[in-house]
């Protein structure tokens, strides 16, 4: 089924997302009707007994999931009214952001973002006076099951603090996981000598919960660059086509329908068995990163008809072909799923599965098939829900596992920048950055378009690549297939 763009029925959508006991109903009554419609799916046609039978279980199945749902929904109102008694209390956390929050040591969730400036003004005026209020808060957990807000106290001289960046690649990697100061969100880093002429590497360590990697581009736009133009964000595509914006209620409802096949498929999948996936992570990465004309990535894209994720998940497969024996891959692909929210709502996932091995075109046409198809299937909206009614209703102790990574063997994003950006009248010459890892998927691919450029980058947990040179090789590959590519359409 193609969820493809309808008409967003405002009124009644606000009612029902403003009323978590009844959408929360809604979503686990689907899955019961689901579960039993699909375990006597074999029969063409069923019998009056079967039909009646079915319907009594879900019936007695719907009751009984309603009176926990609604006994839940209560006891995070006592919880809600509890916490509110705490000093500088600021709300208990909720959806994606409850997610991110439940991370480890050795797999914190933290975006790195690295910018090469030409700084002669501080930035945190700018930072601190427009930013979201949500940028002076720290995530906690309380003993009732739910993790909550509460108003910090921000020492900029901690937050924003200068250090040797000299050798950037091994600062980025010492840094990816580091915790940031004081439970804060966020952290920027400025290097103590310039690189060249005027220019700084500014690194920003942003937590998860403060947005996705598109929002948060868009939001440091927004708030530090002088005027940016949104149409220039645009130069490549982004995971965020992976989303059609399905905002009608039938989408909703249809969507929730399917939950009981996305989420089996998911939790019964077999996990990728490779050199690479299935290890504990250590929380020590490598990160590195190539650069690439986007010129020449739109020429590929203009002479294949293909898109820019299949041209750059081929390249990455066909450089894994070196490291893994296996005949395909499953990857995480986040994409942001509305407009309109804060910065941390809308997030979602779903999982792809590539080749390995095959010759050109069948490498090649499977990948674009595979990621066209995921584009009509409802993985991401079920996870969606997952994340915005599951995340906020259930403490997080029956609902922790619902979506550990450990199918996948690494997580792709891909998401644009401007075209040229400025701070305080300073061109940023460059920005790149670096996803968090999550449970067993320790490597992550990022892809950020800016100016007539593409910043490729990698980061690896030594627990799945323990030598730093076979991170930077594995680099080196992908940019010469696309270079092979690029050659085979001139």
């Amino acid at each position: 089924m193609d969820f493809s763009n309808c008409t967003n029925e405002n009124e009644l959508l606000n009612n029902v997302q403003n009323n978590p006991p009844f959408i929360s109903v809604l979503y686990l009554f689907s899955i019961c009707v689901t579960g039993v419609h699909l375990k006597n799916n074999d029969f063409k046609v069923s019998s009056f007994v079967r039909e009646a039978t079915r319907s009594l279980i879900v019936l007695f199945l719907a009751v009984q999931i309603a009176a926990v749902l609604t006994a839940l929904y209560i006891y995070r109102k006592c919880v809600e009214l509890i916490l509110k008694r705490r000093e500088k209390y600021r709300g208990l956390v909720t959806g994606p952001d409850a997610y991110w929050a439940l991370e480890n040591v050795n797999s914190r969730s933290i975006i790195n973002i690295l910018m090469t400036i030409e700084l002669s003004k501080a930035i945190e005026e700018r930072l601190l006076k427009f930013g979201p209020e949500k940028l002076t808060y720290c995530a906690k957990w309380s003993e009732f099951g739910y993790s909550y807000w509460l108003k910090n106290v921000t020492d900029l001289n901690r937050q924003i603090r200068k250090d040797d960046l000299s050798s950037l690649e091994t600062a980025l990697s010492d840094l990816a996981n580091e915790p940031l100061p004081d439970d804060s969100l966020w952290e920027i880093i400025i290097g103590e000598k310039s690189v060249y002429k005027n220019c700084y590497y500014v690194i920003f360590r942003v937590h998860h919960c403060i947005g996705d990697g598109f929002s948060l581009m868009k939001q440091f736009l927004e708030i530090l660059v002088d005027k940016p133009d949104s149409n220039e964000m645009k130069n490549i595509e982004t995971n965020r086509s992976f989303v059609e914006q399905k905002t009608s209620m039938f989408h909703k409802l249809t969507a929730l329908y399917y939950t009981p096949a996305v989420l089996g498929k998911q939790i019964f999948s077999k996990p990728d068995i490779n050199a690479f996936h299935n290890k504990t992570l250590i929380g020590k990465k490598f990160i590195f990163w190539k650069i690439y004309e986007l010129k020449r990535l739109k020429e590929i894209k203009n002479s294949l008809g293909c898109s820019f994720t299949t041209m750059l998940l081929y390249s990455i497969a066909k450089g894994l072909q070196h490291n893994l024996n296996t005949d395909e891959v499953t990857l995480v692909i986040p994409a942001k799923i509305s407009q309109g929210q804060s910065p941390s709502e809308g997030f979602t996932l779903a999982l792809l599965k590539i080749p390995l091995k095959g010759r050109f075109q069948k490498m090649f046409s499977t990948i674009s098939k595979n990621t066209q198809t995921l584009k009509t299937l409802p993985d991401f909206l079920v996870n969606y829900w997952l994340l915005k009614v599951g995340f906020s209703l259930l403490p997080l102790g029956l609902i922790g596992n619902a979506l550990k990574s450990n199918h996948a063997t690494f997580i792709f994003s891909n998401i644009p920048g401007p075209g040229q950006a400025s701070i305080f009248g300073n061109v940023v010459q460059d920005i790149k950055f670096w996803l968090p890892h999550r449970d067993k998927t320790g490597i992550g691919f990022s892809v950020l378009s800016y100016g007539d450029k593409v910043n490729i980058g990698i980061s690896a947990d030594q627990a799945c690549i323990p030598n730093s040179y076979q991170v930077e090789a594995l680099m080196d590959r992908i940019v010469a297939n696309l270079d092979e590519l690029h050659i085979n359409v001139k």
